[in-house]
């Protein structure tokens, strides 16, 4: 089944990866004139100590080129709590 990611200031275009906890895609950046990039969702199997073990490591990457830029938390579809 295909899923379509409609965030505050982007939708997804597809699917251009991914692993245990998490899936990445290719998205249109809606407030750049749909610049391309590239959204992490978190896999709800995803512990909080895995979570909170990436965002350290992603805030002390981050300002180097082809990082993250924002670390921007987002209920999923099917949990939107």
């Amino acid at each position: 089944m295909n899923h379509v990611f409609v965030f505050i200031h982007s939708v997804q275009k597809s699917k251009i990866g991914g692993g245990g906890f998490g899936e990445i895609y290719e998205a249109a950046d809606l407030q750049n004139h749909n610049e391309s990039v590239a959204i992490k969702v978190e896999s709800s199997k995803a512990t909080k100590q895995v979570l909170k073990m990436e965002v350290a490591v992603l805030r002390r990457l981050q300002g180097r080129q082809f990082l993250p830029s924002s670390l921007l938390p987002s209920p999923s579809p099917s949990n939107p709590d």
